[in-house]
């Protein structure tokens, strides 16, 4: 896993991000489901395990990491972001941040990524809860 040095200043880290439309690039450093799991290629959990009712065990969603400093997480598999892979750059523009938040709380904000070896796109939270939440 990637060593983030804080605080990172500069174009390119997370603290570009700080304002809605602002854009950085970066490269991704870490692909995994929401618990650190492996992330399946397919929206099925490695080996098709079924449920009780015979489904197939959906994967927990995904985790992605930059080396800037920033991360996104969804409790949703995605496609865009399986088919990533380390190393690949990414171009990160903030979409939403949460407004009044306590001094120091910076959470919640929502990034737009584009994979730039891919040409796909996704966006997510970077946090499960925003600024002032658990």
């Amino acid at each position: 896993m990637a060593e983030t040095v804080w605080p990172q200043k500069g174009p390119n880290t997370r603290e570009a991000l700080a304002r809605v439309g602002a854009c950085a690039e970066t490269t991704i450093t870490k692909i995994a489901g929401r618990f650190d799991e492996p992330l399946s290629p397919t929206p099925f959990k490695l080996g098709e395990k079924l449920d009780e009712y015979g489904e197939p065990i959906m994967d927990q969603g995904v985790h992605v990491l930059y080396q800037n400093g920033a991360e996104q997480i969804d409790s949703a598999w995605n496609a865009a972001v399986a088919h990533s892979k380390l190393s690949d750059p990414v171009r990160l523009c903030t979409v939403w941040k949460p407004k009044k938040c306590p001094p120091g709380d910076d959470r919640g904000r929502i990034y737009k990524a584009t994979n730039l070896r891919t040409k796909k796109t996704w966006q997510m939270s970077e946090s499960w809860h925003s600024c002032g939440g658990a």
